[in-house]
């Protein structure tokens, strides 16, 4: 399984670094009850020019699993601003338009109130294949 899921990655293997070797020892198969993979998308919010994004699609194409894109904006940190969120939720619509005519299903979250989103993904119940491919 890790080696299928390296031969079908299209991002080169000089953008791949191992974080997390412990973790990375484990990734052999996903789980066996995934229905989707998430990919939450939080530094680089765009839909091209995004290696992460194409390792995660590449991943989803490879499991034959719906890809499912989570962009979620906090209301409270450290550098939370009106005129930073409404550049980031004006990016948000581009990215929902972006991923209209995509098999991917694209997820914006804008936080209500501050730790509304908390458990956002726990309340998927589990069911994505949270297990990263190793690198090429």
């Amino acid at each position: 399984m890790q080696q299928m899921l390296q031969a079908s990655i299209s991002v080169p293997a000089v953008r791949w670094r191992v974080l997390n070797p412990e973790q990375l020892a484990n990734a052999s198969q996903p789980a066996e009850s995934a229905q989707w993979v998430l990919y939450w998308m939080t530094a680089f919010r765009r839909t091209r020019s995004n290696y992460a994004l194409q390792a995660a699609r590449d991943v989803a194409k490879s499991l034959q699993l719906p890809l499912v894109i989570l962009e979620a904006l906090r209301i409270r940190y450290a550098w939370a601003s009106d005129r930073l969120h409404r550049f980031i939720i004006q990016g948000m619509r581009d990215n929902r338009a972006a991923c209209a005519n995509s098999d991917a299903l694209y997820y914006p979250y804008v936080e209500p109130r501050p730790r509304a989103g908390s458990g956002l993904v726990a309340g998927g119940g589990g069911r994505g294949a949270r297990r990263a491919p190793a690198p090429p």
